[in-house]
């Protein structure tokens, strides 16, 4: 389930943006049990990914909903944003707001 993060990462948003929308479709499938863990992660770093294809508002969104999930993230963010520059702007506009 970490196939989305790889993609991100080594820049293949196209793909990795393909893999978002076949874990939404396959959570909101009626019976299938997914973990929260996993769903919480798919906002994370879909909102990196929507920073790099420069849609601010909706990267924010992604990561808000990943924080109502899992609040601990705002470690992780913090983590992150001294590596990589989505998630320092991501960082950066929940601190203004």
């Amino acid at each position: 389930m970490y196939s989305w993060r790889i993609l991100h990462l080594i820049g293949e948003d196209g793909k990795a943006k393909e893999d978002f929308g076949y874990v939404k479709n396959f959570v909101n499938k009626p019976k299938q049990v997914f973990r929260l863990y996993e769903y919480k992660r798919l906002f994370f770093w879909q909102a990196a990914s929507q920073v790099k294809q420069g849609e601010i508002n909706d990267a924010v969104n992604s990561l808000k909903k990943a924080l109502e999930i899992d609040p601990k993230l705002e470690s992780d963010l913090r983590d992150y944003a001294k590596k990589f520059e989505e998630f320092k702007i991501l960082k950066e506009y929940l601190t203004v707001r």
